[in-house]
């Protein structure tokens, strides 16, 4: 924000809290009349009446540092105590930094520097006789424009100095990126530690990173860390998630168009907000779903929405039209069987040795993980009945790396591979000896019985 073209009228219709915006007026109105350090020492009342205020909100919801401050201030009131009064006040930057967690460091740093300010305006005594301190325009409107940024028009929201922290250890080197050891972190770190308030205000910064992309440096972390950071959250905290889920509606529903696709894919990881969302921005969703295209691959992510339940068969009539070579993508978004069986029938009627050979690498191999026993077999017929396949160069070391890959309850039964393997030898001798390194693998992992390949046929 350039300080020197911000308009202190318009500024001023941020501060949150009437009674405040009394007090930030005043010192308005002392700068420009040019009573510079009248000006600074309004701002400083301001910032700390605001911050008491906030503290009676938060000691209302049951926030034990809040209360503990508002006991003590009230106290001191009654009783007229000045000397604690005025050591409330002294402290009160930090208190609402540490203790109450309404301040991150930034916004500490800049009350710090209005605090200092104010004491050399309002204590002469602070500065030498002969250098009396005499703020300039520019530092009294800084002032004016931090105190409205960092504070007053800040919600009494917990937790700022978590939430800080959460963002540095997120782009940091130790925040784990696979799924399980994210859930597992995230518990540990920050769910099993957190009061609930702050909780709250967690899943509403990672949902608006989703959203919104913001903050901008997350934006390449959200498939990665910030969306099971959020799931983590919705699995070990559902209370906690099913009280925010109202204001998370109410952030989906008055989204911009340009978020479209994000709220897509949002709704589509958690898809009982659907019923929730106003018709617009149902109808919106569904035209997201509708409007991916192979040629455009940054659509795919869009296939997300078919997990919601109505839009389950929207998203299968898409990937109906989605190009070959763009399937194994988009199963990362909608994992759909169809695609699967789409890929191995593509592979199946392979009808040259490259093509064979590329489509189990660029295909088939990417979505090994998801294979069952069946998808298995097809592989091993497919090798069996196809030349092209079977007598490809590199395509016996392709199927054995991926049967290496697998787990072992995805294997075929025995009964299945013996079959598999005395079809194919008496069929193809030639071509069984090709793939006697996958035979022997099988071996080892199933009790496969193979006639005597000596014997007359």
């Amino acid at each position: 924000m350039d300080l020197l073209f911000t308009d202190l009228d318009l500024i001023s219709l941020k501060v949150r809290n009437p009674d405040t915006k009394k007090y930030f007026l005043e010192a308005v109105k002392s700068y420009k009349i040019g009573a510079l350090r009248s000006s600074i020492s309004a701002i400083w009342v301001a910032v700390v009446y605001d911050l008491i205020s906030k503290f009676r909100e938060l000691a209302t919801l049951d926030d034990k540092a809040a209360e503990k401050f508002i006991e003590d201030w009230d106290k001191a009131v009654a009783s007229n105590s000045v000397s604690k009064l005025l050591e409330l006040e002294r402290n009160i930057i930090e208190y609402a930094t540490v203790d109450v967690q309404l301040l991150n460091i930034i916004s500490k740093n800049h009350m710090m520097r209005l605090k200092d300010d104010r004491n050399l305006c309002a204590h002469p005594a602070f500065s030498s006789e002969a250098d009396l301190f005499a703020p300039t325009p520019e530092l009294t409107r800084s002032h004016l424009i931090h105190a409205v940024n960092y504070v007053l028009e800040l919600e009494p929201l917990q937790g700022k100095a978590i939430i800080d922290y959460f963002d540095r250890d997120i782009r940091s080197l130790g925040f784990p990126s696979r799924k399980e050891d994210v859930e597992s972190y995230v518990l540990s770190r920050y769910l099993e530690k957190m009061r609930e308030n702050n909780i709250n205000n967690l899943v509403i910064v990672l949902a608006k990173s989703l959203i919104n992309a913001v903050p901008e440096n997350w934006k390449k972390l959200n498939a990665s860390k910030v969306l099971p950071s959020l799931k983590t959250v919705k699995s070990h905290r559902p209370a906690i998630w099913e009280n925010v889920k109202p204001k998370l509606t109410q952030i989906l529903n008055q989204n911009m168009p340009e978020n479209a696709r994000r709220i897509a894919m949002f709704v589509g990881e958690f898809p009982e907000f659907w019923d929730g969302l106003q018709i617009g921005t149902q109808t919106s969703i569904r035209a997201v779903l509708e409007g991916v295209e192979s040629s455009d691959k940054s659509t795919l992510r869009g296939l997300r929405a078919g997990k919601i339940p109505a839009l389950h068969e929207v998203a299968v009539s898409v990937i109906g039209k989605i190009e070959e070579d763009s399937l194994a993508a988009a199963y990362v978004y909608f994992p759909h069987d169809s695609i699967i069986d789409r890929l191995l029938n593509a592979f199946e009627n392979s009808g040259s040795y490259r093509a064979a050979e590329s489509r189990f690498s660029d295909h088939l191999q990417r979505l090994a993980s998801q294979f069952s026993s069946e998808h298995l077999v097809r592989i091993l017929r497919a090798v069996s009945n196809n030349g092209q396949i079977a007598l490809a160069h590199l395509i016996p070391e392709q199927i054995l790396n991926l049967f290496q890959s697998v787990s072992e309850e995805a294997l075929p039964s025995s009964d299945e591979l013996s079959e598999i393997m005395e079809g194919f030898y008496q069929q193809h001798p030639g071509w069984y000896e090709r793939f006697e390194d996958l035979w022997a693998f099988l071996s080892e992992h199933r009790n496969v019985f193979v006639a005597d390949r000596n014997s007359d046929t």
